[in-house]
């Protein structure tokens, strides 16, 4: 499995969404069926790790994994940006390669199919689509949710404007207070004798 090295974002990684193995919930299977879930970023910044789930004594299983910015409450069929095989117990998989940019408020898809089983559980996250390998219609389901965790960094806190304003006249006194030294320079030194 690949780690999650964040040391050259000097910034650790939050927690964006954190939907673990809860019960009710039962393991569906991903070898003959793909599953999308669909989700929204709720703040900016670069999505920088995703785990996936599966139940309990089937973790050492791993599954194919694509995800995408973006494309609409829809079945996806193209775009996806990353593509990952990770372990199904959750684990980290660093996705800062892929330099996954998003704003709050975006549309993020995963697709997972390939092998292996993922964890449904009973409440929705966004619309969870469901198609078996055989047919051409996907299944598009609300109240369910595949069990999954992402990680952010967030992007840096804009500047308070109102701190990168001078004082009203601060200009003016600057301007004067050099007109003064150049004054002083050009007038002639006395001598005291």
């Amino acid at each position: 499995m690949v780690a999650c090295s964040q040391a050259s974002a000097a910034v650790l990684p939050v927690v964006e969404v954190n939907n673990p193995v809860s019960w009710p919930g039962a393991a569906v299977d991903v070898t003959h069926s793909h599953y999308q879930q669909h989700f929204s970023a709720t703040q900016a910044g670069l999505l920088s790790g995703f785990g996936i789930f599966t139940a309990p004594g089937f973790t050492w299983q791993t599954t194919s994994v694509k995800i995408k910015v973006g494309g609409g409450d829809n079945w996806q069929t193209d775009g996806w940006m990353a593509q990952i095989t990770p372990r199904l117990d959750g684990s980290l998989v660093d996705l800062t390669r892929f330099n996954l940019h998003v704003n709050a408020g975006d549309d993020i898809v995963f697709d997972v199919g390939g092998g292996g089983s993922a964890f449904m559980v009973q409440h929705g996250l966004g619309p969870l689509y469901e198609k078996n390998n055989f047919s051409d219609f996907p299944f598009r389901q609300t109240d369910r949710s595949l069990a999954f965790t992402t990680w952010m960094i967030p992007d840096p806190a804009a500047p308070d404007p109102g701190t990168d304003i001078p004082a009203p006249g601060a200009g003016v006194l600057t301007l004067l207070g050099l007109a003064l030294l150049a004054l002083a320079r050009r007038l002639p030194a006395r001598r005291v004798r």
